[in-house]
């Protein structure tokens, strides 16, 4: 059932997780580079060889987080918490699925906005009746999302185009429009006043992403993924003010608190076991402390998980 008032949670305890890092990790100014988009676009093209590693090897690679119905043993062998990972991506995609009625939704023309490396653009098309109009920023990318995309046997239905999400142009309306963890870096009003030019007339707007719950996260989350995170109440104003409403909300965040602790646990066996050179291996320790953090914010939710509904209802 939809949200019509949004207000902040208070600060849920976990006792029987243990908090891995409760305040963020120092961040340099060259790191803290704000959502301009050649920014975004390079820290994405930079990143594929390990969201490769991590999240591949495909043909659906999800660079998003994933559920977990509880909190897992992480004593495990590295790969078997990268195919646990993996699982979970998966399980987020699959939620979504039904809360949004994808099947039926997803019917005719679908655009999905910052579209990764097409993992969910190839779920879509193998699973609803729909043309897929996959739309990334980072130009590395197209060459893999169409690979992908053919190895799924989805190619003819797959499109990757290098936009920004404000600028993607379409002669003919969508039907629907998707977005997985992408919305946060895009300017919220913005878009949805530019997503009532592309989206038909009771056509939907579907989102999974991060929302801020606390004040205190904005800035260290922001610094950290580039990102301009906003409250759901945020986004349920920039939407109706564009002529969408909230149909459908689901709260994700606990189920998507565990995905950190497996992320830092593959990360530290991936980095004792060697045979990573130097830059590698400051990624790592600093995806580590990061990663040790975010797992800190979504216990107490100061960020949040949510998919969201909208329709355009004018």
């Amino acid at each position: 059932m939809a949200a019509l008032t949004w207000s902040l949670p208070a600060t849920q305890h976990h006792t029987h997780i243990r908090h891995v890092q409760s305040s963020p990790p120092a961040i340099s100014l060259r790191e803290a580079s704000g959502t301009n988009p050649e920014v975004v676009a390079s820290y994405y093209d930079q990143k594929t060889a390990s969201i490769l590693k991590k999240y591949g090897p495909g043909p659906r690679v999800h660079f998003h987080l994933g559920y977990f119905e509880e909190p897992l043993d992480t004593a495990v062998e590295a790969d078997v918490l990268r195919q646990r990972i993996r699982r979970a991506q998966e399980d987020v995609v699959e939620r979504a699925a039904r809360a949004w009625d994808a099947s039926r939704e997803f019917a005719g023309r679908l655009l999905d906005v910052g579209c990764g490396l097409g993992g969910g653009s190839i779920y879509w098309a193998q699973h609803c009746p729909t043309d897929v109009t996959a739309v990334t920023i980072a130009r590395e990318h197209l060459p893999l999302i169409s690979h992908f995309a053919q190895q799924a046997g989805v190619g003819e239905r797959v499109h990757p185009v290098l936009s920004d999400a404000c600028e993607v142009q379409s002669e003919e309306p969508f039907d629907a429009v998707v977005a997985m963890e992408s919305s946060c870096y895009f300017p919220h009003e913005r878009w949805f006043q530019h997503l009532r030019r592309l989206v038909r007339p009771g056509g939907v707007v579907c989102l999974e992403d991060t929302f801020l719950g606390l004040a205190d996260c904005r800035e260290p989350f922001d610094q950290y993924w580039h990102t301009r995170i906003e409250t759901v109440g945020e986004y349920v104003r920039c939407a109706r003010a564009a002529g969408f409403e909230l149909e459908n909300d689901v709260d994700l965040t606990e189920g998507t608190t565990d995905f950190w602790r497996q992320s830092v646990e593959w990360s530290r066996r991936t980095l004792a076991a060697g045979g990573v050179d130097a830059e590698e291996a400051e990624r790592l320790k600093k995806s580590i402390l990061w990663h040790g953090y975010f797992h800190e914010a979504w216990l107490r939710r100061g960020i949040e998980v949510w998919l969201l509904k909208f329709r355009r209802v004018s």
